[in-house]
C-alpha cells in the first residue's frame, strides 16, 4: 500500500470530485482497495471530528443556556449516526 501523503490527498481529491474507485485506480497506479481504505479512513476521522465539535458545541450550549445551540447539537449527532449506517 502506497505511503505516499501527495497521493493519498490526490486520491481523496478526486473521490471527493465523484471520481470512481477504479477511475482513480487505474490513473493513479493505485490499487482499488488501497483507494477505498484511503476513503474509509477519512470518513472516520470526518466522524470523530463531528462528534468532537458536537460536545464542544454541547458545552457552549450548557454555558449559554441558548436551546438554539441544543437543537443544532442534536442534528449533528442525528448527522454523525446516520453517517454510521
Amino acid at each position: 500500500q502506497p505511503r505516499d501523503p501527495y497521493l493519498r490527498q490526490r486520491v481523496l481529491d478526486l473521490r471527493a470530485n465523484n471520481k470512481s474507485a477504479d477511475w482513480i485506480a487505474s490513473h493513479l497506479n493505485v490499487p482499488k482497495r488501497t483507494v477505498y481504505e484511503w476513503c474509509r479512513g477519512q470518513r472516520e476521522s470526518a466522524r470523530v471530528d463531528l462528534e468532537s465539535y458536537c460536545v464542544q458545541l454541547e458545552s457552549i450550549a450548557d454555558d449559554l443556556g441558548e436551546p438554539r445551540l441544543w437543537d443544532l447539537a442534536v442534528l449533528i449527532k442525528k448527522a454523525v449516526t446516520e453517517m454510521n449506517v
